[in-house]
């Protein structure tokens, strides 16, 4: 079974979901009240913001060079 959702808590401290994003995130104009409430109400309910996978380290040099004599736009030296 998964967490609560923005969702849950916004209907439980009785805010939009996007307060509630402003609220765990520690962006956007809210009063001090505001966030500690949306706070409280998402620690009650258990919330645990999920945190993304690490993405995978660029591969630098994966495609294969132009073959011999193909067009590439370099007009050489001068």
């Amino acid at each position: 079974m998964s967490g609560p959702t923005l969702t849950d808590i916004a209907r439980a401290a009785e805010v939009s979901t996007a307060t509630v994003s402003h609220a765990l995130n520690g962006t956007g104009r809210l009063g001090e009240s505001t966030r500690r409430r949306v706070r409280e109400v998402a620690a009650a309910l258990g919330y645990g913001a999920r945190r993304a996978p690490p993405r995978p380290a660029a591969r630098r040099g994966a495609r294969a060079p132009p073959p011999p004599g193909a067009v590439t736009g370099w007009r050489g030296p001068g």
